[in-house]
């Protein structure tokens, strides 16, 4: 009777083990697969910002030619070249009124739209490359919204300070209950642990099953919670254009793998410290 109840609560110790882990894994990972969100969204809006670049009347070969040597620049992105024409029609569908009936011609010019890559937006990027375009002779004018641009790229900074310090507290977290709830589970076989210290088994042999009970624990945990976070993903996909998962598999097998090692390393540690400590430990103290 009473090895039956120590043997339910040794497996309810483990099973509560075990939800801890996957639920502070599971946290994490969201985290992870957030912050991922948040940069895509990120990337989107800033390489949604362009250089406008009016052109001079030339030929087409010109344009071509110009727009190669802009693609050539590091911190370009691409470039869209926009005919007159096609400018005018999409103006014409915004305001809803045929402009150039009413005046008489096309007051609109061929035009670049160049757009500067995620990993390299900031102001003065914008800015320098601005000045580069504006050096060539087919070039009327080249402009960007700059209170945009400055206001873009100093709330992503504060967002992203924002999200380094919650994964921060997160990682704390996770580390401390998941080591709290390996101890607790290590205090119900206290008394196993010094008893076979006591009859001469080795620390080694003592603990080299719980560490693989606790390598077990961290790669349950972590697959649970990859396969609550794959649930997720596929309804985000499903449902929102946030993510795209076929684009973004490789990210995903980086933070499931993480959350496996992150789930072994943890538990091994917080198991490895919690044994050593009854082994260190009086029988007197046990108690």
């Amino acid at each position: 009777m009473g090895a039956h109840s120590k043997n339910t609560r040794n497996k309810i110790s483990y099973w509560n083990s075990i939800f801890s882990i996957t639920t502070v894994l599971f946290l994490t990972g969201f985290l992870g697969i957030f912050i991922w969100i948040a940069k895509n969204t990120s990337d989107v809006l800033k390489e949604s910002v362009y250089i406008q670049v009016e052109l001079v009347d030339t030929v087409q070969s010109a344009y071509d030619k110009f727009r190669a040597e802009l693609e050539n620049i590091p911190e370009v992105k691409k470039v869209k070249f926009v005919s007159k024409d096609i400018a005018a029609a999409k103006l014409k569908k915004d305001i809803n009124e045929d402009f150039i009936n009413i005046i008489g011609y096309n007051p609109l010019f061929n035009s670049l739209e160049v757009n500067i890559k995620s990993e390299m937006f900031k102001p003065e990027i914008l800015e320098s490359t601005k000045k580069l375009i504006l050096k060539n002779a087919l070039v009327r004018d080249a402009t960007y919204p700059k209170v945009i641009s400055k206001t873009l790229d100093k709330n992503l900074r504060k967002i992203s300070l924002i999200l380094g310090a919650i994964t921060l507290f997160l990682l704390i977290i996770a580390v401390i209950l998941i080591d709290s709830t390996i101890r607790l589970a290590m205090f119900s076989d206290r008394f196993l642990i010094k008893s076979m210290q006591l009859v001469g088994a080795t620390r080694w042999f003592i603990i080299r099953p719980y560490i693989w009970r606790a390598i077990l624990n961290g790669i349950v945990s972590a697959l649970v919670a990859s396969g609550l976070l794959v649930f997720i993903l596929y309804l985000f996909d499903k449902y929102t254009q946030l993510i795209e998962l076929q684009k973004e598999l490789k990210y995903l097998s980086i933070i499931f793998f993480g959350l496996i090692l992150l789930g072994v390393i943890l538990s091994f540690i917080s198991t490895f410290f919690a044994v050593n400590k009854y082994l260190r430990m009086k029988l007197d103290s046990l108690y």
